[in-house]
């Protein structure tokens, strides 16, 4: 009897001891915090898209955790390398500089966009390639000036402004058909990235003579009295567009930077804003961007192209309304640019081509790189979606038609969406190798 009396005091002296310790709660007091060290600080002056939005937004928990350490796989590098090489191979004739549609013939100044996109993107992976570099600079010294023309129209006597003669690329090859504001602006663009990538000042010149020429259409149409006199048509005789303006605003930040004139960069910073400024206000649909006044489609590209402008608009201002505006577009284009089925994250291929998704892609690599506690899960999602295009890829080596259809056992012959492809693969293995923290 007194060996258990004694067994049951050290026993309730044990528990005493424990409960003093704190060593029978396993509650956290709500007061106590614990610091991060300054290895894992993460400062932001603005909330982050969280996994609980996302998943507001339609995107399901379990996916998101899914992908949530994805790599950019190194095969997209690759891989993108070899598609490139076969595209060039079935439509692209070496010896004229011409892309080629596919019934052989000439194609579009929209689909040399593309295909001049797609180029640009290998080149800069793959800058000592010396097949790549010469399509590159075959395009963009003979290709396109297939397409110039000088431009005198709407009152405009064909004289320089600030310093250069303005220039439009036509739809078709040798002045034929149309000229499109939104397919200049395309080209525009990967002059200015040629301008960097290949660093002649002959480029960046040919940028701003679009530009320019872009900025003689700004308000020039039937009914801009109703819209504070802006906005850049879609085409001539046509009203404007998101596609026609987005980029305009992308472009002009992205002419401001490259610029060494101080009286340049600061009038094309101004013409950015106000481009921007002008879409928000008419061309904006909740936190996405529809496709005209009349048209409340909302391509992937669009969003994707504000989102860009607005990235580069805060990096170049400051100003915070406008990460805002990118991160609620960015957040919205989430969910309505990317859909899953059966188990399998893809895009929206009901709203939009894979060319359309890269501009999607652009833009959130371009807010990633001012906030990327914000967008990390957006491209970890888009890498996922092209593992499965290349996962699900044709014998022939090229991705199918629609990327993601399994019953779909051709590829495509238009060559703005050959192009989309090799672009998506290529910026996002560029995305992980420079800023990416999941890269292997």
């Amino acid at each position: 009897m007194k060996k258990l009396l004694l067994f049951l005091l050290f026993v309730l002296l044990c528990a005493a001891m424990l409960v003093a310790c704190g060593g029978g709660d396993t509650t956290t007091d709500p007061s106590e915090t614990t610091s991060p060290t300054s290895s894992e600080a993460t400062v932001t002056t603005e909330a982050p898209v969280t996994t609980e939005a996302l998943t507001e937004n339609g995107i399901p928990l379990d996916k998101l955790n899914k992908v949530s350490t994805l790599p950019a796989d190194k095969k997209f590098k690759e891989e993108g390398l070899q598609l490139m090489k076969l595209i060039i191979k079935d439509f692209y004739n070496t010896k004229t500089n011409v892309v080629l549609n596919g019934d052989g013939g000439a194609t579009t100044l929209w689909a040399v966009g593309s295909f001049l996109e797609a180029v640009a993107a290998t080149y800069k992976m793959y800058p000592e390639d010396e097949e790549i570099k010469a399509v590159y600079e075959g395009l963009l010294t003979t290709g396109l000036r297939k397409f110039k023309v000088h431009y005198r129209d709407n009152g405009y006597n064909g004289s320089p402004v600030n310093g250069v003669r303005p220039y439009y690329y036509n739809a078709s090859a040798g002045n034929q058909g149309d000229y499109y504001y939104d397919d200049d602006l395309w080209i525009a663009i990967q002059y200015i990235e040629a301008y960097h990538a290949l660093g002649k000042k002959t480029y960046l010149q040919s940028a701003q003579e679009i530009l320019e020429f872009i900025w003689l259409g700004w308000g020039i149409w039937n009914g801009a009295d109703k819209y504070d006199n802006g906005g850049i048509p879609w085409k001539v005789g046509t009203g404007p567009t998101t596609c026609s303006n987005a980029p305009g605003s992308y472009a002009f930040a992205l002419f401001s930077i490259a610029t060494d004139d101080p009286a340049l960069k600061e009038e094309y910073l101004n013409r950015s804003k106000t481009v921007y400024d002008w879409t928000r206000k008419y061309m904006k649909n909740g936190s996405l961007y529809k496709d005209s006044f009349d048209n409340n489609w909302s391509g992937a590209y669009n969003n994707g192209l504000m989102i860009a402008s607005g990235s580069v608009l805060y990096t170049l201002t400051g100003e915070s309304a406008y990460r805002a505006h990118a991160r609620a577009t960015a957040r919205a284009a989430f969910s309505n640019n990317i859909k899953y089925e059966n188990d399998l994250a893809r895009f929206n291929n009901d709203n939009d081509t894979v060319w359309m998704s890269a501009w999607l892609l652009k833009g959130w690599i371009e807010f990633y790189k001012i906030d990327d506690s914000n967008t990390t899960s957006f491209l970890d999602v888009s890498c996922e979606v092209m593992a499965n295009a290349l996962n699900n890829k044709l014998e022939s080596g090229y991705l199918r038609e629609r990327i993601h259809d399994l019953s779909c056992e051709n590829s495509s012959t238009d060559t703005v969406n050959l192009g989309g492809g090799v672009t998506c693969l290529m910026i996002l293995a560029e995305w992980a190798e420079l800023y990416g923290k999941n890269y292997q």
